[in-house]
């Protein structure tokens, strides 16, 4: 035990208490699970962590309960306590678990989860330290954001209640110290991701040129429409090159008729699948009008594929400087696709940029970060 770790006062018997107050509105199943669940993981041995969520969306409850289950994470199932004019469904439990015992840390996650993130303020100890994630994107990425209209104000009280905001990128750093009082208290610390499963070791044959996609294809941003541009513009150039669309309703898209012979989809597929498919691709592409930082792109990289994306502001935050990415005009389709066959025609350079990925990604480097940070109250 170090010397940060007296601060905290923890020890073998007693560390920090933490609780995530988390909806289950939160795609738990995406980056926004898979962030929180390797903190949890990466930090463990230094905070006492409970959950508390909703069970309202089975699926995301389902998927926290067994993660907690799994890492003996003590977890409060809750029914949902609505507030108008808020997109997320609340968690009617949240005032009885907070005032249950003296917390340390408390935090919440999404710029959007208005109703969960007012009833933490409306009981939080003023000596509780409040940990907010935002992973910040524009109101208008809400569907009918309109009628949420308590989004923008619960997001501008959460800021400035927070003794710690980690954002995703320097770009979300900027946009929020133009929003909060002490712009002290925002730190950036990167995504992480896990190195266990890394590599360009493919299992397959990798001359077949394969284009890989991972998102929700329930999700208008993502830009489905331009995707099916770009792979019409490949196709007729270069019929040879494969793609493979992977992620929630992916199985389910309504594929034209003039590219079905070169798409492949697979649905939402489990981490060995989903690691398999990274290391027998060459490119990833995904072309959405916002991402806040799209995990699969920093996965994509660790697993040595060159990533094609839109040309935006928070990505090219995180993997500007990153060798092997690509920013081009999404609307652009010819581009994009003379993009895509240009990598293909290029050498392989697929272990220098899984190199340089793990070394910007790693857990120490990103959740690191944040553990530092806490650990030096």
């Amino acid at each position: 035990m170090d010397e940060n770790d007296e601060r905290m006062g923890a020890s073998k018997n007693k560390l920090p208490s933490y609780l995530f107050v988390v909806p289950s509105s939160c795609q738990m199943y995406s980056g926004t699970g898979k962030v929180i669940f390797d903190w949890i993981i990466y930090a463990k041995d230094y905070f006492d962590f409970e959950f508390i969520m909703d069970d309202e969306n089975l699926e995301n409850f389902l998927i926290t309960e067994r993660f907690c289950e799994r890492h003996q994470i003590p977890m409060h199932r809750s029914q949902t306590y609505s507030f108008m004019g808020c997109i997320d469904p609340g968690i009617a439990l949240t005032y009885e678990v907070i005032k249950s015992k003296k917390w340390d840390f408390i935090e919440c996650v999404s710029w959007a989860n208005a109703a969960t993130n007012l009833q933490i303020l409306s009981c939080i100890a003023k000596d509780t330290h409040l940990i907010y994630t935002p992973h910040t994107q524009p109101v208008w990425t809400i569907p009918d954001h309109e009628h949420h209209f308590l989004t923008e104000i619960a997001f501008k009280k959460t800021l400035n209640r927070a003794n710690h905001i980690f954002v995703d990128s320097e770009y979300e750093g900027k946009i929020l110290k133009e929003m909060v009082e002490e712009s002290g208290k925002i730190v950036v610390a990167h995504i992480g991701v896990s190195l266990h499963n890394e590599g360009t070791n493919h299992s397959e044959d990798i001359t077949k040129p394969q284009v890989l996609s991972i998102f929700d294809f329930r999700e208008q941003r993502k830009r489905l429409d331009l995707l099916f541009k770009t792979i019409e513009n490949t196709s007729i150039i270069s019929p040879d090159i494969k793609f493979n669309f992977v992620g929630k309703n992916s199985d389910k898209a309504v594929i034209p008729k003039s590219i079905q012979n070169s798409v492949q989809t697979h649905g939402y597929v489990n981490d060995e699948e989903l690691y398999r498919l990274y290391k027998n691709s060459r490119v990833f592409l995904i072309l959405p009008d916002y991402e806040a930082f799209c995990i699969p792109i920093a996965e994509a990289l660790v697993h040595g594929c060159e990533v094609i994306t839109s040309n935006i502001e928070p990505l090219k935050s995180i993997y500007g400087n990153l060798l092997g990415v690509h920013f081009i005009d999404s609307h652009n389709k010819a581009g994009v696709a003379d993009q895509i066959i240009r990598v293909f025609q290029s050498l392989d350079r697929s272990a220098e940029i899984s190199r340089t990925a793990k070394e910007k990604f790693s857990f120490d480097r990103t959740y690191g970060v944040k553990l530092r940070e806490l650990l030096s109250i």
